[in-house]
């Protein structure tokens, strides 16, 4: 069986308006300070999972853990 579906073709290389470097540089820039951004913020939510959990998971199951009381 033959597939009558016309064939596609790929997009244009080029963008449909110019960049220049100044501008590709900027785009370039704001992504890495994105990323950098978004991994210190999950970065610092593994440490305090890291440095809290331990103190939330005793008391998960019903255990002693936190209570309130004058600990």
């Amino acid at each position: 069986m033959t597939d009558r579906t016309p064939a596609t073709t790929a997009a244009p290389t080029t963008p449909a308006v110019a960049i220049d470097r100044r501008e590709r540089r900027k785009r370039l820039l704001k992504a890495a300070l994105l990323t950098a951004l978004s991994l210190a913020a999950f970065t610092a939510e593994l440490l305090l999972l890291a440095l809290r959990g331990p103190e939330r998971r005793r008391g998960f199951f019903g255990g002693a853990g936190r209570t309130g009381g004058d600990g």
